[in-house]
């Protein structure tokens, strides 16, 4: 309970003292400082306790280098989180969450940079059902968002990186139709 709570608000306050006065979040976009997330499925029909592979890349569209985490882990405290909603955009409550935790000090060796047009793909998959929230057929949509685990302060010396403080983006919405 306290960990979905952690997810939906954010990492304790804590974890990285250092906060910029005016904090921009661009949690409506796909797009920001040369970052771009997109999310992909395909079919878009599934059964109940069908299993389906989401595809999610990370592309540089920008004029120059991009440094990211490298360790794509899912879960609230990860670089990437994974939910389901209705057509309402009302959120379903999984049986579980993932948990990766990220904690400094960060290895140099962690990072990616993402020369222009380069792109970093992961997918993860799940089961059409109950551990999902899906308790029926119906249209639902998933939702993925990546956001930078590592706050610019504890970046390793010398390393101009995409920090946690740029926010989250917000892949496009990819709807799923579950039938019996």
């Amino acid at each position: 309970m306290i960990l979905a709570l952690i997810c939906l608000i954010g990492p304790p306050k804590s974890f990285g003292q250092h906060r910029p006065a005016k904090r921009r979040y661009n949690s409506s976009h796909d797009t920001y400082r040369g970052l771009h997330l997109a999310a992909a499925l395909n079919p878009w029909t599934y059964r109940l306790r069908d299993i389906a592979t989401v595809v999610v890349t990370l592309e540089n569209v920008d004029r120059g280098p991009i440094t990211i985490y490298g360790k794509l882990g899912w879960g609230c405290f990860g670089s990437l989180g994974f939910g389901l909603e209705d057509m309402r955009g009302r959120g379903l409550i999984a049986a579980s969450v993932p948990g990766s935790f990220y904690h400094p000090p960060f290895a140099t060796e962690d990072f990616i940079t993402l020369l222009p047009g380069q792109k970093l793909k992961t997918e993860r998959d799940f089961e059409i059902g109950r551990d999902e929230g899906i308790t029926t057929p119906g249209t639902y949509q998933v939702v993925i968002w990546y956001n930078s685990p590592v706050p610019r302060e504890f970046a390793p010396l010398g390393l101009d990186i995409w920090p946690m403080e740029n926010g989250r983006l917000l892949a496009n919405k990819i709807r799923v139709i579950v039938t019996k």
